[in-house]
């Protein structure tokens, strides 16, 4: 991923996702996805983590590398829409 993600970005030009659905379940490639399209998110409209919590780890995985994200970023603010058992829906507003 982490010589993938740049050729990707630099090939396929485009703003921002209407959705983009993270399923790495752990923390280090879901860090990498959410910081190499951090600009790509601003203009997106939902972001979808398949495995957010809700399963024994959790809070080293996904979420940590969200909340990171999150507090490195204060500018996107992200709205839960929806949840269940371990995935969760956010909207992206950007202040």
């Amino acid at each position: 991923m982490e010589d993938s993600i740049p050729v990707f970005l630099k090939k396929v030009k485009f703003d921002g996702f209407e959705i983009l659905r993270i399923d790495c379940d752990t923390y280090k490639p879901t860090k990498l996805i959410l910081d190499s399209f951090k600009e790509k998110i601003k203009f997106s409209n939902y972001v979808i983590f398949d495995e957010l919590f809700g399963y024994y780890g959790f809070w080293h995985h996904e979420l940590n590398a969200f909340n990171e994200f999150r507090n490195e970023n204060p500018e996107i603010v992200f709205e839960l829409v929806s949840h269940g058992l371990t995935h969760a829906i956010f909207k992206i507003n950007v202040k």
